[in-house]
């Protein structure tokens, strides 16, 4: 295998930078909707390779930002068609906005890279595990700490293998240092010598062993049930350019509502997508407001809507349940959409531009009541709230909730966008071992299971439905629950900074044998 990074090191930097951007799109299809995991994993160990074969700084980072590219680019190609249908932006315009973001986001692989290369050396074994951990830490700053955009983690592209049985022990961000240390343990046993290659592979092992049973383990039992209806109706989308009809759109979700339930003494809730009413609810008209009541009376059950409140001049994205005429509970959405819920700093032209409405939303409170219905105890996510299981593990501090229920409006985006959602919906499942309910205006409603398995879906393009008696769970709280991902992201700050303890130890063995001279 030292023949290949040879060859590697032998060519130019274009013949480079191309292996990068090609391995950068194998290991985007291991992201929904293509999901090809284990294609994926080959190109990260090949990226290794071509890692190992910059011994600069500078060139370390130039690899890892084209490798990002060849990442995002295609898996992000679906914010586009926000761009260019509902924005009404030429298509080369969202093309460039393609590009543009794809360009910040592959800063945070960049600069992993050349940490790792800084720290690392030339020392190939420890500059690889430094890259595993430097990795983790870029990816918590684009995800929670700095970017707050957490699309495409590497973790999501391990959801059907052992190693997403690291997910209840520390989320997302340990199964992305796991696929990151098994990857630098596959090259470590493909490039040393025959007599040492049992040290990586009995290391594969563990981390694939450790994430199997882990997988297998129950996590969590059954409790409370109820029934539970999913209308997904796909309505139009509204944006700056159109006008809502509320009273047709609440109207069109009657033929389901009002459908027979299945004969049982259980609770019954209806659920609807994001989507359906697109203004406030305390202005809406008198037929609007009619109608909605109407709804929760045809379908004898508790309904869950979205819309907006103000408070002053606050405005929020808000979960509401009508029970018998009157709102029973809501909850704010806490996590934001850049660019389509607020304005970053600075960026006020572009959101003018493409006229995304009611783009200077306020975030809810951290912690918020769970939804109650009966015994059962429900934690409501909404739309882009899926990619942050911080956001899961703040139930616990009301109530453990018995199922997760995820209510979004993906129509803004192309069709790709709809099974990557799914997929991170999967992942709280998994991280929380509680059962949930997807809900999505534009297709791909789903059930998910406590393991993350999909249960039942709905069409992925065409108006649809279904009723089930959902059954929740209970138990004690997942690690995840309990600790979050700071134990393995200290784990990932001790690999990022291996090589800095062998190196002041050979200074020191060097300055002893000066001083013996």
């Amino acid at each position: 295998m030292s023949e290949i990074v040879a060859w590697i090191e032998r060519h130019t930097k274009v013949t480079i930078t191309g292996a990068a951007l090609g391995l950068g799109l194998l290991f985007s299809t291991g992201f929904d909707p293509l999901g090809w995991q284990w294609l994926a994993f080959g190109a990260l160990v090949a990226f290794f390779f071509l890692f190992n074969s910059r011994v600069s700084i500078k060139a370390s980072a130039w690899v890892g930002f084209v490798f990002g590219l060849g990442w995002f680019i295609p898996g992000l190609s679906w914010t586009m068609n926000s761009m260019a249908v509902h924005g009404h932006l030429p298509w080369s315009v969202a093309g460039l906005g393609l590009f543009l973001l794809a360009c910040v986001l592959s800063v945070f692989p960049a600069i992993a890279c050349a940490m790792a290369r800084f720290f690392g050396k030339t020392h190939q074994t420890r500059a690889n595990f430094a890259l595993a951990g430097f990795w983790v830490l870029m990816e918590w700053c684009r995800g929670d700490l700095l970017a707050k955009f957490g699309w495409l983690q590497p973790g999501y592209a391990a959801l059907d293998t052992p190693l997403m049985g690291w997910a209840p022990l520390g989320g997302v961000y340990a199964v992305t240092l796991m696929i990151f240390v098994s990857a630098a343990l596959l090259w470590q046993a493909l490039s040393c010598q025959l007599k040492w290659v049992w040290g990586p592979v009995f290391g594969l092992i563990m981390v694939f062993g450790i994430g199997q049973v882990a997988k297998d383990h129950a996590w969590s039992h059954a409790s409370s049930t109820l029934d539970v209806r999913v209308i997904q109706p796909v309505l139009p989308i509204v944006d700056a350019y159109t006008k809502a009809d509320t009273v047709a759109r609440l109207e069109s979700l009657l033929p389901e509502a009002q459908k027979p339930w299945m004969l049982s003494d259980r609770q019954r809730l209806l659920l609807t997508p994001e989507g359906v009413v697109n203004g406030l609810v305390s202005r809406l008209s008198g037929q609007a407001a009619s109608t909605l009541m109407n709804l929760q009376e045809k379908s004898e059950a508790l309904v869950l809507f979205n819309g907006f409140r103000q408070e002053g001049r606050r405005v929020f994205n808000t979960s509401f349940v009508l029970a018998e005429g009157h709102i029973a509970y809501r909850l704010d959405k806490r996590e934001l959409v850049p660019f389509g819920e607020f304005v970053p700093a600075g960026a006020r032209w572009f959101v003018d531009l493409i006229g995304v409405p009611m783009a200077d939303l306020t975030p809810g409170d951290g912690v918020q009541p769970l939804l109650q219905v009966g015994q059962t105890h429900i934690g409501i996510l909404i739309c882009y709230e899926n990619l942050y299981g911080n956001v899961v593990r703040s139930f616990w501090q009301t109530h453990s909730p018995d199922f997760l229920i995820v209510t979004s409006n993906l129509g803004w985006f192309g069709q790709s966008v709809i099974s990557q959602h799914l997929a991170m919906s999967r992942a709280r499942a998994i991280e929380s071992a509680r059962p949930l309910v997807s809900v999505n205006n534009s297709g791909l409603s789903a059930v998910v299971n406590s393991k993350g398995e999909i249960v039942r879906t709905l069409s992925e393009t065409s108006p649809d439905a279904m009723t089930v008696p959902l059954l929740g769970a209970t138990g004690s709280p997942t690690p995840y629950i309990r600790f979050g991902a700071y134990p393995f992201l200290f784990l990932a700050l001790l690999l990022a900074l291996n090589g800095l303890f062998p190196r002041r130890r050979e200074h020191k063995l060097k300055d002893k044998q000066k001083q013996s001279l």
